[in-house]
């Protein structure tokens, strides 16, 4: 016969670890699957992105504006790009708008950025002219702001359309229920 306390012990054990299968199951499915393992493995950050982000947009790139003069540091350096909206997922366009200018942040090393040391330039394969990308922005007083250094665009795949609008329609979900 089991002593009352170890069986106590035994089915709180039981429970906490049934609670925990279940929250390990919720979360893996709050995440949507993308082609490339780094936006896997940067949802956490792509999230807070969308949340805070005033536009999401699918994009043309049609103009890349000059390289900025100085390197980030103690000031942003900023590179504009501009836009055909092919559609908004999040946000709205100001009134006839098919065009926009967004300003992205020009940081050595990250995604966006051209890989070459020297060079201090957005990265001229993934802003090149016809390349289409989920834009995902915020407004700074006259200007639209690219997000973030790696997570502020990714390429419009199918797929990754598809993911970004998954994770927009579970954060507009999870709003209206903590309402």
């Amino acid at each position: 016969m089991i002593p009352r306390d170890s069986l106590r012990v035994l089915l709180h054990s039981m429970v906490r670890a049934a609670w925990l299968s279940v929250l390990v199951a919720l979360s893996a499915l709050a995440q949507v699957s993308f082609q490339d393992p780094f936006l896997n493995k940067g949802q956490k950050r792509l999230r807070s992105n969308l949340r805070q982000a005033d536009l999401i947009f699918v994009g043309t790139v049609i103009h890349v504006g000059p390289p900025p003069r100085f390197k980030s540091g103690g000031f942003m350096a900023l590179q504009e790009v501009r836009y055909k909206v092919d559609e908004a997922l999040k946000g709205v366009l100001p009134a006839k708008t098919s065009e926009l200018d967004v300003q992205h942040v020009v940081v050595g090393g990250s995604r966006t950025a051209d890989p070459s040391p020297e060079a201090n330039r957005l990265s001229p394969s993934v802003f090149a002219v016809g390349s289409r990308l989920v834009v995902i922005a915020k407004r700074e007083s006259s200007m639209w702001l690219g997000s973030d250094e790696d997570y502020g665009m990714i390429a419009a795949t199918d797929s990754n359309v598809a993911a970004i609008k998954e994770l927009l329609n579970w954060a507009t979900k999870s709003r209206q229920k903590s309402r």
